[in-house]
């Protein structure tokens, strides 16, 4: 009895802690693009795109195959005086395309490149989506780094309030010390109020991006850093970001592919036929059946559908070279924006050391000042200064570090990585 008791025990606290960890998700940088792919709703209607075309190909094997037509039916006919006969009437039609003008095989490659511009799609979602959610990623850490620094600077303020108060108590300082930090307190609230707002914003955009509900909790382990190999892999190659304008090119084949397609409306199409019917007289005649078969080939010319595909087909060559300048602005466009990227990755890395540099310098001021403010020689107006200088460079230190992780990401997703 006691062995089931602790068997059970065991297996509720197993199943608990279970339930629990399924509950909450530990978030990292590099878990990102795991998660998006498996979870991202973008992502996924893209790859079911991508599917639908690819299910599209292979149109120009298919468009051999026979066609068949059943036929039935029951005719009453009279001739003169006679009397009504009535004659069941049955058969099968087939027919084969043996020339469709080259349309066919046009047909074929359009959907072979609606496939490859669908799967050049996926990535480009992917690499949106991504990016996306790397900027959110780090804006949510830098957001906690911040929220925890006002609190921190709250109670360095709360402190320097109560040494106000004892300096007033003691005569040495007037009252209006009291203000300067009371007035700073209602400021350091009201901004730490609006990061926990922002945070929770933040949180609820990327739970969406990665596609978790409500129901899960999101954690996060890491801390605002910045890596001393900043431009390793990070060297722009076309071969990295050419899906970023092959949707664009792809486009431009297919409308010149279309435009073919339509110049040949004119050509005739040629099918071939066979047939066979049969007539069941009824049964009081002195024929029981007649037997009909047809074989054939038909030549059909559509000349409206010809007509009109003059003006389709001029139009179509307008939008694939649309399209062709489209890609090669993108092209440079792209290739621009990725070295201005990469430099500006490489600066904002320079600039964090700059201000890890700052904060030694604020803090000693920051110190200095407290020192002398104990001893009078400071009032709180100084002690304020140099507790906001201590801030602002500590802030600015996770803006910095915030804007080379952005800067980073947006570059990465550019890159394919």
């Amino acid at each position: 009895m006691t062995q089931w008791f602790l068997f059970a025990s065991s297996l509720f606290v197993a199943l608990s802690s279970q339930s629990a960890s399924a509950g909450e998700e530990v978030l990292t940088a590099t878990k990102l693009r795991q998660l998006l792919e498996q979870k991202n709703a973008v992502v996924a209607a893209s790859r079911l795109e991508a599917t639908a075309a690819s299910q599209r190909e292979g149109a120009l094997s298919r468009s051999f195959m026979p066609s068949f037509a059943l036929h039935g039916g029951r005719e009453n006919s009279k001739l003169g005086s006679e009397k009504w006969r009535s004659y069941s009437v049955y058969g099968v039609e087939a027919n084969f395309n043996l020339f469709n003008g080259g349309r066919d095989e046009i047909k074929n490659k359009i959907s072979s490149l609606e496939a490859s511009r669908k799967s050049a799609q996926v990535k480009r979602v992917a690499a949106d989506e991504l990016d996306k959610a790397r900027v959110l990623y780090w804006e949510l850490i830098s957001l906690k780094e911040e929220a925890t620094l006002l609190k921190t600077t709250i109670e360095v303020n709360n402190q320097n309030l109560a040494a106000a108060q004892k300096r007033v108590r003691s005569g040495v300082a007037a009252n209006s010390d009291l203000f300067e930090f009371e007035m700073k307190a209602a400021d350091l609230k009201r901004d730490s109020s609006k990061v926990d707002l922002i945070l929770k914003e933040h949180t609820e955009l990327l739970r969406l991006v990665l596609g978790f509900d409500e129901s899960v909790t999101l954690t996060f382990p890491e801390s605002l850093n910045h890596e001393h190999d900043e431009d390793a892999g990070l060297t722009p190659s076309e071969s990295q970001y050419d899906f970023l304008f092959k949707e664009q090119e792809l486009l431009s084949q297919q409308f010149s592919l279309s435009a073919n397609e339509q110049r040949r409306s004119w050509w005739p199409r040629l099918d071939a036929f066979a047939s066979i019917s049969k007539v069941s007289a009824n049964k009081t005649e002195a024929s029981a059946e007649t037997n009909e078969a047809l074989l054939g080939v038909k030549v059909t010319v559509n000349i409206p559908a010809g007509m009109e595909s003059v003006r389709e087909a001029q139009a179509l060559e307008q939008e694939a070279a649309a399209a062709k300048l489209m890609a090669e602005h993108k092209r440079r466009e792209t290739a621009i924006h990725l070295k201005a990227e990469l430099a500006q990755v490489k600066l904002l890395h320079d600039q964090v050391h700059e201000t890890e540099q700052n904060i030694a310098r604020a803090e000693r001021y920051y110190k200095i000042t407290q020192s002398e403010y104990a001893r009078g020689v400071k009032n709180s107006p100084d002690v304020l200064g140099a507790s906001d200088k201590l801030f602002d460079a500590r802030h600015s230190r996770l803006e910095t570090i915030r804007d080379y992780q952005v800067a980073k990401s947006h570059l990465m997703s550019k890159l394919g990585l």
